[in-house]
């Protein structure tokens, strides 16, 4: 999309680049105050990262937004461990085809959880995300966990007295696990109030207290449900909630799989304004990382206590890689000064102070100009030409 900030008919050819090579070029005439979309052909070659530019001929006073960038960011599947003890409705949830796309799950009895601290029968280090479905491990994974109807293995997490009915009363809907989530028609036979480590977020609220919240581990993160979905017992299955029947049940599924697993979709795009940081989740299992600035310059990242990677000197516009000890790219962003006020340089007829508009005018000082300096130096000229000329007559 071109807009024409200016006062003048504006003809430029926009030219679209694939990292450094030229995919095709358009050329357009815009309007003043007008806008244009320009819409190009290109094949993907493959499903890796890939990086993107936009460039036009015309400069003017302000080069920066006469370029913009775009990302592509490769799909990653997350690697996840579910131990529940035979939860269809879970399963049924986990193996829908927009799971399948971003997650690659795999299912155990909570029988083959290791009985002892020493027993290393579970290479953790293998997944990203461990689901505990009504049981726990003996002690934490380093790896970021979803627990239902189960606590963790940890002093911090705390479940009070089991009781019901459980009413939700409120939900986070600025986060990415619960900003689609609709609780109006969920009911919860039994549940029970959670009390998270110091720092945590409550992500769903009860009449009695947090039901659903989230809390760091170091470079981990941790996700405890306070009811169970179904209670299984040793002869019979109980339903504990109507939510497994509802949409939004699978769509809630999907977000925790995409925040805690930190997949990325291979349409989505990364794009920040100069001066806002970016925030970057990786898998749980990578601690390190380098970050490469559009001038080539690299930056040491190394993980946050909420999980992420966080840079804040995006002072520069262009494409900035996330990259392994390997130098293979984790994620991509893009820095775009995409911000029309910025880009409107057209002195404005009036500016509000307040209440009051005022009115732009044009206005003339008088000044005085001051030729001493000129006639300081021409005096000096013929000072040292006087005395050259006095200095050739000795010589001869």
């Amino acid at each position: 999309r071109l807009v024409n900030h200016g006062t003048d008919k504006a003809t430029m050819t926009a030219s679209l680049y694939r990292d450094k090579t030229l995919i095709d070029a358009i050329s357009a005439s815009i309007e003043p105050g007008k806008e244009k979309g320009l819409q190009f052909q290109m094949n993907l070659a493959s499903d890796e990262a890939e990086s993107f530019r936009i460039e036009i001929d015309r400069k003017d006073q302000l080069s920066i937004d006469d370029q913009a960038y775009a990302v592509l960011r490769s799909a990653r599947h997350v690697r996840m461990l579910v131990f529940t003890p035979g939860n269809t409705t879970l399963e049924k949830a986990l193996t829908t085809n927009a799971i399948k796309l971003v997650a690659n799950v795999e299912f155990r009895s909570p029988s083959s959880l290791p009985k002892d601290a020493k027993d290393n029968s579970i290479k953790w280090e293998e997944y990203d995300l461990a689901l505990f479905d009504q049981c726990q491990p003996i002690s934490m994974p380093n790896v970021n966990t979803f627990y239902i109807g189960a606590k963790p293995p940890v002093d911090d997490w705390k479940m009070g007295e089991r009781a019901g009915p459980v009413i939700l009363v409120d939900v986070d809907r600025t986060h990415p696990i619960t900003e689609y989530l609709e609780i109006g028609n969920i009911q919860i036979i039994e549940g029970n109030v959670l009390t998270m480590p110091e720092g945590g977020q409550t992500l769903i609220r009860g009449n009695a207290g947090p039901v659903l919240c989230l809390a760091s581990r170091g470079p981990y993160q941790d996700l405890v449900l306070g009811f169970e979905l179904v209670q299984s017992k040793e002869k019979e299955t109980l339903i504990n909630t109507n939510w497994v029947i509802q949409r939004s049940f699978p769509v809630f599924i999907l977000g925790c799989v995409e925040y805690l697993g930190s997949s990325v979709s291979p349409s989505a795009t990364a794009n920040v304004r100069p001066g806002q940081p970016l925030a970057m989740r990786l898998a749980s299992q990578v601690l390190t990382a380098s970050l490469k600035r559009p001038n080539g310059q690299e930056v040491a990242m190394e993980r946050t206590e909420s999980g992420q990677f966080i840079f804040t000197e995006t002072d520069s516009t262009g494409v900035y890689r996330l990259t392994d000890s390997k130098d293979a790219i984790l994620d991509l962003f893009a820095v775009n000064l995409f911000s029309a006020p910025e880009s409107r340089l057209v002195v404005k007829s009036d500016i509000g102070i307040g209440e009051e508009k005022v009115a732009a005018a044009s206005n003339h000082q008088r000044g005085r100009k001051e030729y001493w300096r000129w006639l300081l130096m021409l005096g000096l000229g013929l000072l040292v030409g006087e005395w050259v000329i006095f200095n050739r007559r000795l010589l001869v």
